[in-house]
């Protein structure tokens, strides 16, 4: 078997794979979800769901500050400076802006190159 035929029938396996409609893992007795949909209309709920949630809310109940969010924390001029970061500012914009128009450059360069080529063929083809 030549590395070719491997690489396609292994497209082919991935591809069809992930046409199935169920998910596979070890069952549990729990339906799956193709069967769980054609019995009652609606996705069965994942076993551990219910139980993570009764957790975070119980967890929630006994300790408040759990669910607290906490305040972002400001960085003085001079750490923010040292670090790095916020954007770029000036040299980011001219650079994204040369960027732009190098871009914009080389795309109207292969455009006229491409319609040179092809007109040289076309005389020649007729």
């Amino acid at each position: 078997m030549s590395i070719r035929q491997f690489v396609a029938g292994a497209a082919i396996a991935s591809i069809c794979s992930g046409l199935l409609p169920t998910i596979a893992r070890a069952s549990d007795g729990a339906p799956i979800a193709a069967e769980a949909v054609a019995q009652t209309g609606q996705p069965a709920a994942q076993p551990g769901l219910r139980a993570a949630i009764d957790r975070a809310a119980s967890q929630l109940a006994a300790d408040p500050q759990v669910g607290v969010q906490r305040q972002p924390v400001h960085r003085s001029a001079t750490q923010a400076a040292a670090e790095g970061g916020g954007g770029g500012g000036h040299v980011g914009l001219i650079i994204s802006l040369v960027s732009l128009a190098a871009g914009g450059i080389g795309t109207y360069y292969a455009i006229k190159e491409l319609r040179k080529t092809t007109n040289q063929i076309n005389q020649i083809n007729k």
